[in-house]
């Protein structure tokens, strides 16, 4: 189109500029509503190599959906990572470009990213994608997003992405408030047994309590907020086994409710309802 032409000819004529910036925008912006991705994805980048831009933070995120939409993924993922890590929201203190975003506009690169990890089959693969980085930087990304699968009812995928960031990062202090979203949906999902409930608090006790491999990394203060959490896991367990002793009256049943009276008490003997 004759738009089309005009503004190609502003890019040849200006070296820099803000009509040079927003040329390429546009001209971006109409190679992707012609789904010429490849087109898009050219003058997109082209505004990156200028971060102050005040279209940066636009550009990046329609690099984003240009990738996806070419088939690749995980590029697209990779530049979702850079958008919500490295450039930290305006409320937030400071980035390369400060513009306020809608409630919604929070959330679309999340719907963004939800779309193309599924391309890539499994949500864990955003923690491989982020590894590389100090978990202090991505694990409030890492919530963000079991957030927002969490909020659409995509709890498989929230399961999925937790269960491998609690994997790849067992000592991290922050941790084990991601993996109690394991242990709800376990609690809370009809397709798991019983079983399966005690085995997913008998691990998140041991792995968390006193003694522990992650209890000896992290500080005091961070094991008393976890306290609670596991108060209540022991609890559970400990009821469990004696009322199933008081069903069979057998010692062997009630033997087992033992280890967790024990337990508890070794943590929480000053408790008020202890």
């Amino acid at each position: 189109s004759a738009v089309v032409t005009q503004l190609r000819k502003i890019v040849e004529l200006q070296a820099e500029g803000p009509h040079r910036e927003e040329s390429h925008f546009r001209l971006a912006n109409y190679a992707f509503n012609a789904e010429n991705y490849s087109e898009a994805i050219t003058n997109y980048q082209s505004i990156l190599k200028l971060p102050h831009s005040p279209l940066y933070r636009a550009a990046l995120y329609k690099l984003a959906w240009s990738y996806y939409l070419h088939g690749e993924a995980e590029k697209a993922i990779q530049l979702l990572v850079k958008q919500e890590i490295d450039l930290a929201d305006p409320e937030e203190g400071a980035g390369p470009c400060v513009i306020m975003r809608t409630s919604q506009e929070h959330r679309e690169p999340f719907r963004l990213l939800a779309y193309a990890l599924k391309t890539l089959g499994n949500p864990g693969h955003l923690i491989r994608l982020v590894n590389e980085r100090p978990a202090l930087e991505s694990f409030p990304f890492v919530t963000k997003v079991a957030n927002y699968y969490e909020s659409k009812k995509r709890i498989r995928e929230m399961f999925e992405l937790v269960s491998s960031w609690v994997a790849s990062h067992p000592l991290y202090a922050e941790t084990p408030f991601l993996h109690e979203k394991m242990v709800s949906y376990v609690k809370q999902s009809v397709q798991f047994s019983i079983e399966d409930v005690l085995e997913a608090r008998n691990t998140y006790v041991r792995t968390y309590s006193p003694g522990s491999a992650w209890a000896a990394e992290n500080r005091s203060e961070i094991a008393d907020k976890v306290k609670p959490l596991l108060k209540n896991h022991l609890q559970f367990l400990m009821t469990y086994y004696y009322a199933e002793g008081k069903k069979t009256g057998k010692i062997s049943d009630y033997a087992l409710a033992l280890p967790w009276y024990q337990r508890y008490l070794s943590l929480f003997s000053a408790d008020e309802d202890t």
